[in-house]
């Protein structure tokens, strides 16, 4: 019997007890001869592995796993006589913050707060230890308790490495996995300065000449500014996709894919496999998302656009609108020829993300709806392109609709901006289907995203100093655009429906009356009630190609 798919698991453990496991525990011999109090920021791609790689570390490193380091019998690490000796040698602290995506601080740091309570009571030893004094055990069962200060949560990586240095006289390994998510998420949802304050603070406590530290990991898309986030810490080391030590250790190679393809019985589709999936280019090496080639094989060999990152495309809406005209000719070219020349800058603040293409061209790379393709010179000028098919579709779907606002003539925007003013729905309602059949002229026809994501760099453009929103969790259900005017405590929001059958006009309507009841009766608003709104106008649309009508009501 063949071992199971590993897809969408993350878990070391049962990923090497009954699983198909790419070996890349090459890492850890790489990792180990950096300085002892070494941070090291590793950024790729959604999907690259980065999850499961720091599952694997805490699963080597943990004194707490020593029972199961008979899972590395016979991958590449065990051949390492160093890495032996570091063996479930220390004390390792564990987080992750890929969940952290909230509407509001409040509830982001409720959600934190929770997470930093349970891993604190996962190291129950340090309540009595004999080796802490009796205010070190109160600090402890403090920070075990929910209604612990915000300052106790801001100092709780530290605090916590401290008791277990103290505890078990061994150094602590920290591991931080997806560090930007919450970062991200702030900045599309309006609460970015509540936010870098606190992970200012809280990094900045554990990371920065903390002496309790043997090395610590973190991993994320994007490489945020030191200014913004790492504030004072002492030269991290940063490994992305352009620049670092570790280029094979995430991601699958050719020879890793074929490898797997042949093991299911797949081995003579690699071609195609690698035309549709490869061509990320990191340090020389040609590389494929992990998440995609496990789908594919899961699904019998269907070559299907698996991946996407589709929680990047608020962020990447507001900079495709604060393009200046010579940005937006370079993005223009970008969209026709799927490669651009740019200046690579690595590292990115979410307060200046500017109008020059050069910022979006280094985000959508360390988003992996680009790849490098040659090398970078000193100055940083490079070339970057869609790496293959499926990146390619889902740029055409989820990132290419977003220039096309720039089509929208100027008294469409002046009037759309008055309508939401003064609350005119059916002014709104005309300007919004005459905008989906102007901009289906010049792109493709796709899926609901296509019409989605068009309707969306419309708003981002046009409302650049409002909250815009998509893929919103609200009410009971996801709504697809939300818009909210705070000054004139208006709301807005969008359901597209799209037929894959060609309709009559009545039953384009019927299919925008149905996207609207669907507004209505999820009651998608209520984020926006309560955020404040007097008024909401909601629109239902409903398209098939080249066609599209759309349905009103202003509630309450």
């Amino acid at each position: 019997m063949n071992k199971l798919l590993p897809s969408g698991l993350d878990d070391f453990g049962p990923v090497a007890k009954t699983g198909y496991y790419v070996d890349k525990t090459r890492f850890i011999s790489r990792l180990l001869r950096h300085i002892e109090g070494t941070t090291t920021l590793i950024t790729r791609p959604r999907r690259f592995g980065k999850s499961l790689m720091i599952s694997m570390l805490d699963y080597y490193f943990s004194q707490s796993k020593k029972d199961q380091s008979s899972l590395f019998d016979g991958l590449a690490i065990s051949k390492d006589e160093l890495a032996k000796e570091e063996m479930n040698a220390y004390p390792v602290i564990r987080l992750t913050f890929k969940d952290v995506k909230f509407s509001s601080w409040e509830k982001a740091f409720a959600y934190i707060k929770s997470d930093l309570v349970n891993l604190a009571c996962r190291f129950p030893e340090l309540a009595d230890s004999p080796k802490l004094s009796t205010y070190q055990q109160e600090q402890y069962e403090q920070l075990c308790s929910a209604n612990a200060s915000e300052v106790s949560f801001l100092k709780s990586l530290y605090l916590l490495s401290e008791l277990l240095h103290l505890h078990y006289g061994k150094k602590v390994i920290i591991l931080i996995d997806e560090y930007d998510t919450p970062i991200s998420k702030a900045y599309s949802a309006g609460y970015y300065d509540e936010a870098i304050e606190f992970f200012r603070a809280f990094y900045g406590e554990a990371l920065k000449g903390n002496e309790h530290l043997h090395f610590a990991l973190v991993t994320g898309v994007m490489q945020i500014a030191q200014e913004s986030l790492f504030s004072g810490l002492n030269n991290p080391d940063i490994d992305s996709v352009s620049d670092g030590a570790y280029p094979d250790c995430f991601g699958f190679t050719k020879e890793e894919t074929e490898k797997l393809l042949h093991y299911y019985g797949l081995g003579d589709r690699i071609d195609e496999v690698w035309d549709f999936y490869g061509g990320y280019c990191v340090g020389g090496y040609d590389l494929a998302s992990p998440w995609s080639i496990l789908k594919y094989t899961e699904r019998d060999g269907r070559l299907a656009c698996y991946w996407s990152s589709t929680g990047e495309n608020e962020i990447i809406g507001r900079m495709v609108a604060k393009l200046n005209q010579d940005g937006a000719s370079d993005f223009a070219g970008l969209v026709g020829e799927k490669k651009a020349s740019c200046i690579l800058r690595p590292s990115l603040s979410y307060r200046s993300l500017g109008e020059n293409a050069d910022d979006l061209f280094s985000y959508l790379l360390s988003a992996g709806y680009l790849t490098l393709e040659g090398t970078v010179t000193p100055q940083g000028r490079c070339m970057v392109k869609v790496p293959n098919k499926e990146a390619s579709t889902a740029f055409e779907t989820e990132i290419a609709g977003l220039f096309a606002p720039r089509k929208v003539e100027s008294n469409w925007t002046g009037d759309l901006k008055n309508a939401m003013k003064i609350g005119d729905c059916q002014i709104i309602s005309s300007i919004l289907s005459s905008y989906v059949l102007q901009s289906l002229n010049s792109f493709a026809y796709g899926d609901w995203k296509s019409y989605q994501y068009l309707l969306l760099g419309m708003m981002v453009t046009l409302f650049p100093d409002e909250l815009v929103k998509s893929e919103v969790n609200a009410g009971k259900g996801r709504l697809d655009i939300l818009v909210y005017n705070e000054s004139e405590q208006i709301g807005l929001v969008v359901e597209v429906k799209v037929s894959s059958t060609k309709l009559s006009t009545y039953n384009i309507k019927r299919l925008a009356q149905s996207a609207l009841n669907q507004v209505l009766r999820q009651n998608y608003a209520k984020d926006l009630f309560e955020r404040g709104a007097k008024r909401v106008l909601a629109f239902g649309v409903g398209a098939i190609e080249d066609k599209a009508e759309v349905a009103e009501a202003m509630l309450p």
